[in-house]
This record gives C-alpha cells, structure tokens and sequence, in this order.
C-alpha cells in the first residue's frame, strides 16, 4: 500500500506543478517612424527608388544585441513591428523627400546594410554601402552612444543614425541641402 500512496502523492505534485499558471513575456514592436511632413500645396519630388539590402541575421523579426566575443542574439519579445529593409526603404524614401523637396534624385539608390544593433559596449551602430546610378559606393560605420540599454533607447539611437546616414546621401546627391562637415 505504501507504493500506491508515494505513486498518488506523486501524481498529485505533478498535477499541481502542471497547472501552475506561466506568463510569457508581453511581446514588443518597433518601428522606424519619421516625421511627417507639413502639408504643403507645393508638390514634392517623386520618392526615390531605394534598395535596401540587409545582412541575413538583420533580415530575423528580433532586435539583434552583439554579445561579447563576436556573438549576437535576436530578441524574442522586442522585434521590429515589419521586416527591416522595407523599414529602412519607406524610411529613407520619406527622408530624401523630406531633404530635397524640389530635386528628383538619382532614379536608382542602394543601401546594403552590414550592421544595425546595439553592440556589447553599449552603443548601436549601423554601417554598409550605399551608392547611386550617379554615385560610387560610399562605406559608412556610424555608432552612437545610449544612454541605457532598453530596447526603446536603442531604436531611438538607430533611427539617429539612419537619420545621419539620410543626411550624408541629401548632401551627395541634392545640391540645395547644406552642406557640413561629417
């Protein structure tokens, strides 16, 4: 007898353990927004035409962290809201426009993007190429700063540096944005 008591005993820990209820973590989305433009009854230029090309682990739904010694994860609960490159391209497509209202740029602009995390040192950094049928490639390694580790800070420091990068291709190829030193 003393068995079937230690086997029922048993059965019923289980029985508790399983029904112990587990909460999964909310899951996050992010997005790369960009500001609006002011209504304006001037038309704009057309959007450009942007191919965006990401690196394969930056083309996963999870933010990517770099980790120590040449290793990355992909975030289960912080992920981007849409896939990255579609992002980026309706991002810098709006951001060009933005930047030069009143000049068609280069039918055709690529972006290949090698690197869009939060590194183990504490700041993001974004870097590629980028070039036009008017232009030769251009590298670029921008980083930046955060001044924590959230996720939400480091979507804000990447849209920064995506921002910085909008920049440097306005100052390339529309010659009414200013120019600045970089």
């Amino acid at each position: 007898m003393s068995h079937y008591r230690i086997f029922a005993v048993l059965v019923v820990l289980l029985l508790f353990g399983c029904s112990a209820t587990t909460t999964t973590p909310k899951t996050h989305y992010y997005l790369l927004t960009s500001q609006q433009p002011a209504i304006s009854t001037k038309p704009l230029a057309p959007l450009p035409h942007i191919q965006v090309e990401c690196a394969a682990y930056l083309s996963q739904a999870g933010l990517v962290n770099e980790l120590p010694q040449q290793q990355i994860e992909t975030a289960h609960y912080h992920r981007w809201a849409e896939p990255l490159p579609a992002m980026m391209r309706r991002y810098l497509q709006r951001a060009l426009q933005q930047r030069c209202p009143d000049t068609a740029l280069a039918p055709n602009i690529t972006l290949v993007v090698d690197q869009f995390h939060h590194l183990s040192s504490g700041a993001v950094v974004f870097a590629g190429q980028w070039w036009s049928a008017s232009t030769p490639p251009v590298s670029f390694v921008r980083q930046q700063a955060t001044a924590d580790n959230s996720y939400p800070t480091t979507v804000a420091a990447l849209q920064d540096l995506l921002n910085q990068q909008a920049d440097q291709i306005a100052r390339t190829l529309c010659p009414t944005f200013p120019q600045s030193a970089e």
